[in-house]
């Protein structure tokens, strides 16, 4: 019996498999190229690349060294492109498409273990609204998804030497090159394969495979004076509780669940799939991809819908691609498929739409965006062909305004939304970005609190006087600022090796200088004090537990706080407070200037006026003594109120 006609068969099975293949990818790219965007926050780079390809310094304003981006590698990247170019919309944008289409192919060529397998992930990350939308945008992702294939391309080759440990090092240390948080993807898998090689010689093949992030840490200290970038201290120097922030994050994957169904839905069918399966090689990418979501859940997402899981996506494709379709197997792919469609087409914006579904709020109520619809019209690419010289923004006119007010002179200006205005504004132009992300004073200050804070948006309120330094007129209000800011601006500003700046680099980097900033005048800047005495001189309410008082006297605080000096140390073990009851808040007992303790759980009621609580005081603070109590919103109108306290010596 002739095996002719299987052999023929089999080619032609293996010749539709390539079609389909191909056909996927060629759709993956045609969706990107659709909905190819570019984001504001993107052009705080750019405004950095365009200052260094034109003979300035590589930083956000052109008088200091400051790092305002947090992909040095991405940065990089651009600045080549752009320096041949002389262009950055389009520039950015097709470079992106570019090394999308690269990952995909490569992911499918030699990371999948079939055709079969390859198809389905590309299909997946094809209906995946957030790895669509960010396969552009201008920011770091797709290098950071390219870098994810070249790691499990050389994982995946089966060997456990030396020189697979080194290329493995290396392209991890590249990988938080181009972004430091996605080390922790790669960390699980290389402490794996270390301890299987491990000896003097691995050490060394590790270190040496890390020299790229080594010496960009070691230019980013001297030339910049910190190891980080400038918007890791924007963020960090927040003054937001850990639970707000943990809330805020869980918030963030529930946007995502809601706009984007499939991207999580994948991760998890990912992990339980590789966790059920007991594939060693496995485990430890999963355990990196779930590093990685904590790490989210930690900092509190971000307000880009998406941003954040277009990485752990593309692992859990990889995972899933690793499977052998064999036996029963192929009933399973047919079923994922089959659903992962129905899922991705169903979704509120599937990815071959470009408009917003009716009555989906491109903003939701936690600050977390869409930020492809927010921007599309103005940075969209399809439409930036309908334009004479796009983009066309307000942002960009805003810009060009402020250009030609400098004419060459050092104009200083204070603004939110700083990309696209600070590129085109020019080098003479001084931006001040009030959240901070680029101004190295006001990183290291703590934002403004506020009740319905949104993640990347930590609003700082400038300093008396601060704008007037900057053109070197006067001194800042705070002497103790003052001097924090002339230290600061020796790191930012002096000569790279005059021995005073690495001084105040040392100071600075090992947290000497902190003591120079109140805390209080930042965080809470609108914060109303008042006493024990002037708030028991209001009408008295009748004080029983749900009981609707008087309102007509009552003091009225908002964001910040209200502060109550007891004028004296109390020692009782419960309070009375009266306040508005359609808020929520958070009550702080203090010695003077140390926090003793806090309400676990903020009191509320859902009820109209004002109306009064009993409080147990926790037992560190009653048995400690307090002599002020600090009262936060942490939910509420934006208008809350006090009427009246009591406090009960304890009888224990």
């Amino acid at each position: 019996m002739s095996i002719i006609p299987d052999k023929s068969r089999q080619s032609r099975h293996n010749l539709i498999a390539w079609i389909i293949l191909g056909a996927a990818i060629v759709a993956y790219a045609v969706l990107v190229t659709r909905r190819a965007w570019l984001n504001d926050d993107a052009y705080i780079t750019f405004r950095t690349i365009d200052n260094l390809i034109n003979g300035y310094k590589l930083s956000w304003n052109t008088i200091e060294r400051v790092q305002a981006y947090t992909h040095p590698l991405w940065m990089l990247v651009l600045s080549g492109a752009y320096f041949f170019s002389a262009e950055m919309f389009f520039t950015s944008i097709y470079l992106s498409v570019l090394i999308g289409v690269m990952g995909v192919s490569l992911f499918s060529l030699r990371v999948a273990e079939s055709k079969t397998t390859a198809v389905l992930g590309v299909v997946v990350l094809s209906l995946s609204n957030a790895f669509i939308d960010y396969s552009t945008s201008g920011l770091e992702n797709p290098l950071t998804h390219l870098l994810l294939i070249f790691f499990a391309v050389v994982y995946f080759n089966g060997r456990l030497d030396l020189r697979s440990f080194y290329w493995l090092s290396l392209i991890a240390s590249l990988a938080g090159l181009n972004r430091l948080d996605t080390i922790l993807f790669y960390l699980p898998a290389l402490l794996v394969r270390f301890w299987f090689i491990r000896g003097w010689k691995a050490i060394f093949a590790g270190v040496i495979g890390q020299t790229p992030l080594i010496l960009w840490e070691l230019f980013s200290l001297i030339y910049y004076g910190f190891l980080f970038p400038n918007t890791y201290y924007a963020k960090l120097n927040t003054g937001i509780p850990s639970g707000e922030s943990i809330n805020q994050g869980l918030h963030y994957f529930a946007n995502s669940l809601q706009h984007d169904p499939l991207t999580l839905l994948v991760i998890v069918i990912a992990v339980v799939a590789a966790i059920i399966s007991r594939k060693k090689p496995l485990i430890p990418l999963v355990a990196g991809m779930v590093l990685y979501l904590a790490y989210i859940v930690k900092i509190g997402g971000g307000f880009m819908s998406g941003r954040f899981f277009t990485a752990p996506l593309l692992m859990a494709v990889i995972l899933l691609a690793r499977f052998e379709i064999i036996g029963y197997r192929k009933k399973i792919v047919v079923a994922l498929a089959t659903a992962f469609l129905i899922i991705g087409v169903s979704a509120p914006i599937p990815t071959f739409r470009l408009s917003e579904k009716p009555g989906l709020p491109i903003v939701d109520a936690h600050g977390i965006s869409d930020e492809r619809l927010w921007y599309f019209d103005d940075l969209g690419l399809l439409n930036a062909y309908k334009a004479a010289d796009p983009p066309v923004s307000l942002g960009r006119e805003r810009g060009e305004q402020a250009r030609i007010d400098a004419n060459n002179d050092l104009y200083v200006i204070a603004i939110n939304n700083t990309g696209i205005y600070g590129y085109y504004a020019g080098p003479s132009v001084y931006i001040i970005d009030n959240y901070a992300l680029s101004d190295p004073l006001l990183a290291r200050l703590p934002a403004e609190r506020v009740v319905n804070w949104r993640s990347g948006h930590f609003h700082r309120r400038l300093p008396d006087g601060y704008i007037a330094r900057i053109y070197g007129l006067g001194e800042l209000g705070d002497p103790q600022l003052g001097l924090y800011y002339d230290r600061l601006k020796l790191i930012v500003g002096g000569k790279l090796f005059d021995p005073q700046r690495w001084s105040a680099i040392l100071d600075y980097n090992f947290g000497r200088m902190e003591s120079l900033i109140d805390f209080d005048t930042f965080r809470y800047p609108d914060m109303v004090f008042t006493n024990f005495t002037a708030l028991n001189s209001l009408d008295d309410p009748v004080v029983v537990t749900g009981a609707i008082s008087d309102e007509n006297d009552m003091i009225v605080f908002l964001d910040s706080g209200l502060e109550i000096d007891l004028e004296q140390v109390y020692f009782a073990d419960r309070i009375g407070l009266c306040l508005d009851s359609d808020d929520a808040y958070r009550v702080e007992y203090w010695d003077h200037q140390r926090l003793l303790a806090s309400d676990k759980k903020p009191i509320s009621e859902e009820s109209a006026g004002l109306i009064c609580y009993f409080l147990d005081v926790p037992k560190k603070a009653f048995r400690t003594g307090y002599s002020k109590i600090r009262v936060f919103p942490t939910a509420g109108d934006g208008n809350y109120k006090v009427g009246h306290i009591r406090l009960v010596e304890s009888q224990k």
